[in-house]
């Protein structure tokens, strides 16, 4: 099984962490095109190991959703630790019946369209394309005119960087011609005896679909012939389309036999039906409600980072945008990760608060059960008598005979303290009350009594560095 060589991306709009095992529970197929064909531009997700743009790429894998599995990968000229590179005696040979399928699909379309009535000048691979300052050029399979309109038209059979796709269409857009993207398949793909088999969308199908607002188009030697038949140029269009089941957006692959007079042209795009249009269209309107739904399950779900947030979010919001709603999403995820770490924290003082005896030992261990994992050094085992004493440092507000200073006195005075001396010390930096702990007379005069060669205990760092970052405990909880 194929192991993508980047097992982690970089969300730079939210700077959260995606794992790319994931990234067909994240998004959906629209959403993935998308970023093919835009990573590049807005440098939204980067290689986590080297930060360096990455792009999106896929693989045949008839198990998935859609019938790809994709994945991210660096450009060619990136050096990374997570780099590989490898191409197979079957690619190269693909390569070159491709490139026989190309020709033989240039030769049909030049065929069919010279003996069509409103198109002319009709030629292949044997002129130049400039744009205005000569500074680039393109040559296109085919081109002609049509009732005098430029039209230029590219066979595309193999999947190709999607910068290429939108190179083309901006050239062609700016010198004013329509371009027509043209895939192959099997003359099949249009009887209806074999409608239930013709699902099978390449990659590239894909790249020239999202990039023309979701649509791909099909000629071939059967749609040849009933263009000669109808004497006006007939293909096939399959179009990615978006429908409401049970407040859910479903896509599915539609298609339709229509002709070149059906078709519209958008800023260098050839549409048929607008698909993303569409999707955009239903997404507001469900999405307030959703909204709702969102809040209300985050609210009494277990969640311990972004990605099992995500999770929670999918099972009430499967239509769940991350390249859209990131923002407000990653914003609900502070606002309820903060307030539970509030909590917690919260919950860390109350075990102290009481006097010591086996309910601190077996309330600690339950946030240690129920924080397992989770990064906050909340481990079971550790000291917590001098966990009560670093709490005090800190300024919070334990039992009221417990005193801020005494707790100090035990890393000066105490043998069983001072391999917590370092613990000691970070904990007055962190401390609200850092500069009057400073000024304490007992407290300078034991200065001088700093332990040494002591093998320093650091299990407990992790949680004072958690328990003093953001989200601070209110000041009431605090002296």
């Amino acid at each position: 099984m194929y192991k993508p060589t980047i097992p982690l991306v970089l969300d730079n709009l939210v700077h959260q962490c995606i794992p790319t095992d994931y990234l067909h529970e994240f998004f959906t197929e629209l959403e993935l095109s998308h970023i093919r064909n835009q990573n590049f531009d807005d440098k939204r997700f980067v290689c986590f190991e080297c930060k360096h743009p990455v792009k999106l790429t896929a693989r045949k894998n008839d198990q998935v959703s859609g019938g790809h599995r994709y994945y991210f990968s660096h450009p060619s000229n990136v050096e990374c630790e997570w780099k590989s590179e490898n191409k197979s005696t079957a690619e190269i040979y693909r390569g070159v019946q491709e490139g026989i399928k190309h020709l033989q699909m240039k030769k049909l379309l030049v065929e069919t369209l010279s003996t069509l009535a409103n198109w002319s000048d009709v030629g292949s691979d044997d002129r130049f394309f400039f744009n205005e300052d000569h500074s680039q050029r393109r040559k296109p399979d085919v081109y002609a005119h049509y009732h005098q309109n430029k039209v230029v038209f590219e066979i595309q059979l193999r999947s190709e960087d999607p910068l290429v796709i939108t190179g083309r269409q901006n050239f062609y857009r700016d010198l004013g011609d329509k371009l027509v993207w043209f895939s192959a398949e099997n003359v099949d793909l249009v009887n209806d005896d074999h409608k239930a088999n013709c699902m099978d969308v390449k990659l590239v199908q894909k790249d020239i679909a999202f990039s023309n607002n979701g649509t791909w188009y099909v000629f071939n030697e059967l749609l040849a012939s009933q263009s000669i038949e109808n004497k006006k140029l007939i293909f096939l269009a399959k179009y990615f389309w978006p429908e409401v089941i049970n407040k859910q957006i479903i896509f599915d692959w539609r298609e339709e036999v229509i002709g070149f007079d059906q078709i519209t042209f958008e800023d260098g795009k050839m549409i048929y039906r607008d698909s993303i249009s569409e999707y955009n269209r239903l997404r507001i309107d469900l999405l307030s409600e959703a909204k709702k739904r969102i809040i209300d399950h985050i609210n009494i779900s277990k969640f311990r980072d972004w990605q099992s947030f995500l999770q929670r979010v999918k099972e009430v919001w499967p239509n769940l945008s991350i390249l859209e709603d990131s923002i407000w999403l990653n914003q609900i995820f502070e606002e309820t990760f903060n307030k539970r770490q509030i909590h917690l924290k919260k919950k860390i003082i109350s075990i102290f608060n009481k006097k010591r005896d086996r309910s601190w030992t077996e309330n600690w261990n339950k946030l240690v059960s129920a924080t397992q994992g989770m990064g906050f050094g909340i481990n079971r085992g550790v000291d917590l008598y001098v966990v009560e004493k670093i709490l005090l440092i800190l300024g919070c507000q334990l039992r009221p005979h417990l005193n801020v200073y005494q707790s100090c006195h035990n890393f000066h005075d105490h043998e069983s303290f001072h391999p917590y001396y370092d613990l000691y010390l970070n904990a007055r930096k962190a401390s609200p009350i850092s500069k009057k702990i400073g000024l304490k007379s007992s407290i300078i005069s034991r200065e001088l009594k700093v332990p040494v060669n002591i093998q320093q205990n650091n299990e407990l760092d992790n949680f004072l560095t958690w328990f003093t970052s953001k989200p601070i405990l209110p000041h009431d909880e605090v002296i």
